[in-house]
């Protein structure tokens, strides 16, 4: 049943049919944009800055306990670098004699 004020659309002036051929360039357009922006590589001596909660995170799990010195080296060295510090000791910071540590050396 076709209502009393119905007009058949003219060719080309339907809302669906004007500017398809636009609107996929634009779509595309911007889907390549996307791509791009995550393609570009990042600097390769950038550190991926790191919140104070994955630093208290990885403090909890690899060291005992985070202080204020290690929650700072955190940050400043990145969490790739300070795990890579832990598995390698010589990268680290020199761990103390047991004589140092007891105060008697």
């Amino acid at each position: 049943m076709v209502s009393p004020n119905w007009v058949p659309a003219k060719a080309e002036t339907h809302p669906s049919a004007v500017g398809t051929f636009e609107r996929w360039i634009l779509a595309c357009a911007g889907i390549l944009f996307v791509l791009f922006l995550f393609a570009v590589p990042r600097p390769a001596g950038a550190v991926e800055r790191a919140s104070d909660r994955q630093v208290l995170h990885v403090l909890d799990r690899l060291a005992f306990g985070p202080t204020a010195a290690d929650v700072h080296h955190v940050k400043a060295i990145g969490i790739d670098r300070y795990i890579a510090e832990q598995l390698d000791p010589q990268l680290g910071h020199p761990t103390p004699s047991p004589q140092t540590a007891q105060g008697t050396g």
